[in-house]
């Protein structure tokens, strides 16, 4: 992409404008449009990984492009939320609710992980059990695996998305959503609570 002459946040912005048009073939509640929105999210998401490879590749990592990074995530995902929304109430199905439901999780997931991250970033060694215990894990790799995919974090999240999308209903992907991103939600925060 450096050869392009693309910059971190081009590449970001590419990142939205292909889930937004994602959004746009959920819009459209046919089977067609839905397989293509998750291929596209699919897009979306190998271009959000490499805006930040980008960055580091080409030593252009700045705070405006963290920013850009971090509000456009939750743009495309909301964005695809209503277009998923949208195109089950061309087919007579409400899924709003739900909709709104997942937006409400993951906005507050989101505020509980920067509200952590802050607290925890100027806090000391944590020699509790469970930090003796999760450090140990953290050597087995296949614990790695697992307790990340627990915790839903954005790849898995979209990969699940995408491939809910193409192959069953918004309210299905919806319901997946909220009960995977509570699940991880209280996982996470035990885990938190534990270690503190």
């Amino acid at each position: 992409m450096r050869a392009r002459g693309l910059t971190p946040n081009q590449v970001t912005t590419a990142s939205l404008l292909t889930a937004l048009i994602a959004a746009g073939c959920a819009a459209t509640g046919e089977r067609g449009g839905y397989v293509a929105a998750g291929v596209l999210l699919l897009v979306s998401f190998v271009l959000d990984c490499t805006d930040g490879q980008l960055a580091r590749y080409a030593l252009k990592y700045s705070t405006m492009g963290a920013w850009l990074d971090a509000t456009f995530d939750r743009a495309k995902e909301y964005a695809f939320y209503a277009g998923l929304a949208l195109g089950a109430a061309r087919n007579g199905d409400d899924v709003w609710a739900l909709a709104l439901g997942s937006m409400v999780l993951m906005t507050c997931r989101h505020v509980v992980d920067f509200s952590f991250n802050e607290a925890n970033h100027d806090a000391t060694a944590n020699t509790s059990p469970t930090a003796a215990l999760s450090s140990r894990l953290d050597g087995v790799g296949w614990t790695v695996w697992a307790r990340r995919m627990i915790i839903l974090p954005i790849g898995e999240r979209w990969a699940m998305i995408a491939v809910l999308t193409a192959a069953t209903s918004p309210r299905t992907v919806f319901w997946a959503l909220i009960i995977g991103c509570a699940f991880g939600a209280c996982y996470t925060t035990a885990g938190r609570v534990l270690r503190s």
